[in-house]
């Protein structure tokens, strides 16, 4: 009973990417995904990000940003809760989204990217805010991780 008409649609599956930083230090990319399947009701949009040890080729956590014990997940949180807050507000339930989202776990941030400017922080669509709203970046600036970024990495 499927009508004719979807016979004659297509699925799609569309990749962009940007470079965040490439430098002696670290190379990082993000990759932007957009697929559409017949029959989905709309395109559904996930992200990913790759960061490397320059030197040693190594792909790195965002453990490996921070030293030891430094309870990094806390700031990160903490810091993107602020932004996502002023920037979406807390109508609607959003404060709702954005506290779910960015609990203090590896998962809430395993979309990270290394920038000049600071760790910018990738959330797909749902994750912090209504799945309308589409993906969310924050940025942290450098000089807001600095007390707690490894040597090796500042």
């Amino acid at each position: 009973n499927i009508p004719k008409s979807v016979f004659d649609q297509t699925s799609e599956f569309t990749v962009t990417y940007s470079v965040g930083q490439a430098d002696n230090k670290i190379v990082s990319y993000h990759f932007a995904n957009m697929e559409s399947v017949i029959g989905m009701a709309h395109p559904a949009n996930t992200n990913q990000t790759l960061n490397f040890d320059a030197q040693s080729g190594k792909q790195l956590t965002l453990a490996d940003l921070f030293q030891p014990n430094s309870n990094y997940l806390t700031t990160i949180a903490q810091l993107s809760s602020q932004q996502l807050t002023t920037k979406l507000g807390t109508q609607d339930g959003e404060d709702f989204f954005i506290k779910e989202g960015t609990e203090p776990k590896e998962q809430s941030f395993q979309n990270f990217l290394v920038t000049p400017d600071g760790l910018q922080i990738i959330f797909d669509p749902a994750t912090v805010a209504a799945d309308f709203a589409g993906t969310q970046i924050v940025t942290i600036p450098w000089h807001d991780l600095s007390n707690i970024l490894t040597s090796q990495y500042k």
